[in-house]
């Protein structure tokens, strides 16, 4: 049925694989022309999906060709190039412009819905945690994974939440559907459009705006060159979806630097804010959170501002967001880039985030860019007060009264030594149901701090 290659390629010449796709398209475009003049959208989803499936013998031999090539192109690169490797992502984006198409019409039931789920993750805090809780780790969801529901308090008011380091929704309904042999399990989105042509151009603003969600749903799917392949396409690297989520926030929140590169070169601005319900925030600020250094040495050499403040300039900075976590790394890069040591939030300073939790690493870094150690917060507190305070006292227990920790709940503690001579200390809570939990940390270099900051200021 399909033609061979040169003997000994094991590979079939670019005619032959395009006869996999044009092949099962004459077929969808029969049972379209059977199904009458004017098709609707049940008609031709009906007619993609049927032939999909591997019901007689030329469909079956279609499935196992095209899914041995599709595996190839897993670890060989010029196959992967080919055009037919996108077969898959057009019919895709086909049904799911047919599910829209539907919706639009009032064809699908009215409580469906077809939009990704998003993520009812929220900062976890106690409502007696002290003012200063966010020297401990925000909770951390667990990458990509459905299964955990993170819970607890919101932050008080005044107090940014973090960026949820998670792309894998959690709450909603999401419609799936099975394509077989190579196409796999794929998520369906509303607005989708059918694409033609090896990596065929679409122009103007309609083209563009249609290609929004489909490259949304390739970063959520950290598919690279299915990304890339869109925005040659026509796709907007800055465009936000209907929901005010940007894709080089997304990206940058969730560590894809090879995404952030390719959404950057091709003319994303890298301080457009991304407006999304728990997907809001500044791509540089939601990199440096998490401590993603790659994606945060993107942005800055594409002309991040390393000081450039989130909700409109009224909150943290990305150098106040590493010095929170106790990401040294990230902070080097901020401060190389001449982020300003003391830019934090209100009165709060990252050198008193920094000593607050115990990072001496990024203590030290910071005094050696110039931070002031005798700044105040609005309580008449300098770094060095923040870090004796906490001098002599069990972390351990620290962190479980911080999370309120029940008689019954299940918790587990890390610690990990760190080069400094310190460790971190990492108290992970599940509920009591098992379906949740969250983490605080804190390090233990605190009395070095103290004695840092002492010298520093006296001399």
């Amino acid at each position: 049925m399909f033609a061979r290659g040169p003997a000994g390629s094991g590979r079939a010449p670019a005619p032959g694989r395009t006869r996999l796709t044009t092949g099962l398209g004459a077929r969808v475009a029969d049972r379209v022309r059977a199904a009458g003049d004017a098709p609707g959208p049940r008609e031709m989803i009906e007619a993609v999906l049927l032939e999909a499936l591997p019901t007689d013998e030329e469909s079956r031999t279609f499935h196992l060709v095209y899914t041995a090539y599709a595996v190839l192109a897993l670890t060989d690169e010029a196959l992967a190039a080919q055009p037919f490797i996108d077969g898959p992502d057009a019919a895709e984006d086909m049904v799911a412009g047919q599910l829209e198409r539907g919706r639009e019409a009032g064809l699908t039931a009215p409580a469906r819905t077809y939009a990704r789920r998003r993520s009812a993750c929220s900062p976890c805090r106690p409502a007696s945690a002290p003012a200063c809780w966010w020297a401990s780790a925000p909770p951390r969801p667990p990458r990509r994974s459905s299964a955990t529901t993170w819970t607890g308090s919101s932050p008080s008011a005044g107090e940014p939440a973090p960026h949820q380091d998670s792309l894998e929704p959690s709450g909603e309904t999401t419609a799936l559907t099975l394509l077989p042999g190579a196409y796999g399990a794929r998520r369906l989105r509303p607005g989708r459009r059918t694409l033609t042509g090896d990596d065929a151009p679409m122009e103007g603003p309609c083209m563009a705006k249609a290609l929004t969600e489909p490259l949304i749903t390739a970063i959520y799917s950290d598919r690279v060159r299915r990304v890339g392949a869109l925005l040659r396409r026509g796709a907007s690297p800055s465009a936000p979806n209907a929901e005010g989520e940007t894709p080089l926030y997304l990206a940058s929140v969730s560590g894809q630097t090879d995404i952030v590169r390719l959404l950057l070169e091709a003319g994303a601005p890298p301080d457009a804010e991304s407006r999304g319900e728990g997907t809001a925030g500044l791509p540089l600020c939601a990199a440096a959170c998490w401590d993603h250094s790659g994606a945060v040495h993107e942005l800055l050499a594409h002309g991040a501002d390393p000081d450039r403040r989130e909700d409109d300039g009224t909150s943290y900075t990305p150098l106040m967001w590493a010095a929170t976590g106790g990401h040294q790394r990230t902070a080097e890069l901020l401060l190389e880039a001449r982020a300003d040591p003391d830019a934090g939030c209100g009165a709060r300073t990252p050198l008193m985030a920094a000593a607050e939790r115990g990072s001496i690493a990024v203590v030290r870094a910071l005094l050696r860019h110039g931070a002031d150690p005798h700044l105040t917060d609005e309580q008449g507190r300098t770094a060095w007060h923040m870090a004796h305070e906490r001098c002599g006292k069990d972390v351990e227990s620290e962190l479980r009264e911080r999370a309120g920790v029940v008689q019954d709940a299940r918790y587990e503690v890390l610690r990990s030594p760190r080069a400094e001579g310190t460790e971190l200390v990492e108290l992970s809570v599940s509920a009591l149901n098992g379906t949740g939990g969250a983490s605080w940390q804190e390090e233990t270099g605190h009395a070095l701090i103290a004695a840092l900051l002492r010298e520093t200021m006296q001399g």
